[in-house]
């Protein structure tokens, strides 16, 4: 690349970054969602399903490995000994023995673990379930420009 292409892609980079950084006055009797941003003639950013919301509780998301463990079935969290790990798939479930599958992309831990109690009620008596989240998903970027593999890129 020669310098004029440089200087292209550079001022290219600061204009989406300083464009995607919209300034938002928060004070502490306002929370900071949607509403607050629409008024102040700013979109909502909607990414992905785990975006941080007012309540910082983390959601999950495609690509992340789940450690699921029933207790009074171990042998459904456990092949040999070692743990199982289940991963979101790209279609936002996961896939778990006598469930199926199950929505989790935009749920917080509290939340999937509930479901699949619900669906694991059928079969087991109370059922009491410990989900952990061992690996978060990885972050798709995009790279593009003259470089030698230019599309989607995933940032563990």
């Amino acid at each position: 690349m020669n310098k004029k292409q440089y200087m292209m892609m550079a001022a290219f980079l600061c204009a989406t970054t300083t464009s995607m950084a919209a300034p938002v006055n928060v004070t502490a009797e306002q929370s900071y969602d949607s509403k607050i941003l629409q008024s102040e003639g700013h979109a909502p950013l909607e990414t992905s399903a785990s975006v941080v919301s007012s309540d910082k509780v983390y959601r999950l998301r495609q690509g992340d490995e789940l450690s699921i463990q029933v207790v009074q079935q171990a042998d459904l969290g456990t092949r040999n000994g070692n743990d199982i790990m289940y991963t979101v798939r790209p279609d936002g479930y996961v896939s778990f023995p006598m469930v199926g599958s199950v929505k989790a992309d935009g749920l917080t831990v509290d939340e999937f673990t509930a479901q699949l109690q619900q669906g694991l009620s059928r079969y087991i008596i109370n059922p009491d379930i410990t989900v952990n989240v061992t690996k978060l998903g990885g972050v798709r970027v995009y790279v593009f420009g003259e470089i030698n593999k230019p599309g989607a890129l995933y940032i563990d």
